[in-house]
């Protein structure tokens, strides 16, 4: 019986997180926030958290997605018209 040493316990530990792929998968999760594209959000966050994005940098994109709606939503709320009166 051969035993296969494909994987070695170093080779299986976690790296330290590769910063532009953390701040790529932040970005892709910012904008389908921003483009209210919400099914996609649970991978996006799946995938930043394998490519090493920490808890509080994942809740601070929310947090700003969530005001940036907010926002959005007061400026693109319809306004009443001030002007002439028809009788």
């Amino acid at each position: 019986m051969e035993i296969n040493f494909a994987f070695n316990k170093k080779e299986t530990q976690t790296k330290a997180p590769d910063q532009a792929l953390v701040a790529t998968s932040l970005i892709y999760l910012k904008e389908a926030l921003v483009n209210e594209r919400y099914e996609q959000c649970a991978e996006l966050i799946r995938a930043a958290k394998r490519f090493g994005a920490s808890q509080g940098e994942i809740k601070t994109v929310l947090t700003e997605g969530a005001r940036a709606l907010k926002v959005g939503r007061r400026v693109e709320a319809p306004q009443k018209r001030i002007g002439l009166k028809r009788f």
